[in-house]
């Protein structure tokens, strides 16, 4: 049985209340985040929303299915809330 560095107490033991409200705060959003309504995203739809500090680019394609991406091509280096949407991907 080893003993916590954080703590100070036994692994064994799990983490108290009291011991989540002093933990550091996570570098990144923990959750979900509403980006966009279902009606803003009719097929063929391409939107691009802040998350995070960066660009998240939405889209919905003909059978319905939607889809969220980084907003940069990694061939070419395009923002892709420019491009179009054709077929189903």
């Amino acid at each position: 049985m080893g003993v916590s560095r954080e703590y100070g107490r036994a692994i064994t033991e799990g983490p108290t209340p009291a011991d989540a409200s002093g933990a550091p705060a996570l570098p990144y959003p923990s959750g979900w985040s509403a980006l966009a309504f279902t009606d803003e995203l009719r097929p063929g739809t391409v939107l691009t929303r802040p998350l995070a500090g960066s660009d998240v680019v939405l889209y919905r394609l003909g059978t319905g299915a939607l889809r969220a991406v980084r907003p940069y091509c990694p061939h070419l280096g395009a923002h892709l809330g420019l491009a179009k949407v054709e077929g189903d991907d």
